[in-house]
């Protein structure tokens, strides 16, 4: 074998060690971040914790991943005063609650990044692991209000990430809960909004600008709001019958007396109302009046939105 030969081999032999090493390199630093993330799931599941900020790949994939669910489950999506999110300063953004994927709604008519404030139920199994990534805070909820010792915490949590830094975006619902009619009560609405935004200001300082964001969300139900793509694709599925679940919903609720309630509909696309921001100084300080007072303001978008 000449020394050309032995060259060649030893340049094959160090071109595959390279090769599996970097292979080697990558596993174990994906197997690293899954134990990391993981660990951080596990936390985020015991309620009101505060995960480790999301990366540009996890804000990447949030944003990729919600488009996806709004094609697939809800359709073309009008927003009137986007411009309204670009604030310089933290934002507390509250949507009206009417369907499970409104989160997705919401990050596709935004402009930005947002943390959420989710309900533990949503995000269990590998959703939870997803969930921290992502930058999700997770509440214990049951019928719209935080579990005994859990409302403080979270609270505290949503807080502590307003705070954190000069531009955050913070999502949180402030009926806690769906109500599929769409129908805002006086009830319905919490405090908990009102009391992060409140606390937030606290850490803060008053020179800091913290604001609330309304926002309301309208789907188009009527058949006639259907998209030329939707109606080609109701004509497809008379020869592919699973077509026809396109954009359609079913969601069983369990009741308290053990009973089931079955809510289905189909989207035909939404309609999404962002609101001017509204400075914490101006809004009311009592925290009852503050959820009552978002409930009035999300009120009047609706009306604007229900007319598109």
């Amino acid at each position: 074998m000449n020394i050309e030969n032995i060259l060649a081999a030893l340049a094959d032999h160090w071109v595959w060690l390279a090769v599996g090493l970097a292979v080697a390199s990558f596993g174990l630093y994906v197997a690293k971040r899954y134990s990391f993330w993981k660990g951080e799931a596990r936390k985020l599941l015991q309620g009101g914790y505060l995960p480790a900020p999301p990366t540009f790949l996890a804000r990447l994939f949030f944003k990729l991943a919600t488009r996806l669910i709004v094609f697939l489950v809800v359709g073309p999506v009008k927003v009137v005063g986007r411009k309204n999110a670009r604030y310089d300063g933290r934002l507390l953004i509250a949507p009206n609650h009417t369907f499970q994927m409104d989160f997705a709604v919401t990050r596709t008519a935004l402009p930005c990044h947002y943390t959420q404030i989710a309900k533990q139920a949503e995000v269990q199994g590998a959703r939870a692991i997803i969930a921290a990534w992502v930058g999700t805070i997770a509440a214990k909820v049951e019928g719209g209000t935080a579990k005994p010792g859990q409302g403080a915490a979270v609270v505290k949590a949503a807080a502590s990430y307003l705070a954190s830094h000069a531009h955050t975006r913070l999502l949180l619902f402030p009926q806690g809960k769906l109500v599929y009619d769409n129908v805002l009560r006086p009830e319905d609405f919490r405090t908990g909004a009102a009391r992060s935004l409140a606390l937030a200001v606290e850490q803060l300082g008053s020179g800091e600008k913290v604001a609330l964001l309304p926002v309301a969300i309208d789907y188009k139900r009527d058949p006639k709001n259907a998209s030329y793509f939707h109606r080609f694709v109701k004509l497809l599925a008379r020869v592919i019958p699973p077509l026809g679940k396109f954009r359609s919903w079913a969601d069983v609720t369990r009741n308290a007396d053990g009973t089931k309630t079955v809510t289905k509909f189909r989207n035909y696309g939404a309609v999404v109302v962002i609101g001017e921001p509204i400075p914490f100084a101006s809004l009311p300080q009592d925290p009852h009046e503050c959820s009552q007072f978002m409930r009035a303001k999300i009120q009047e978008l609706l009306d604007q939105a229900e007319k598109l």
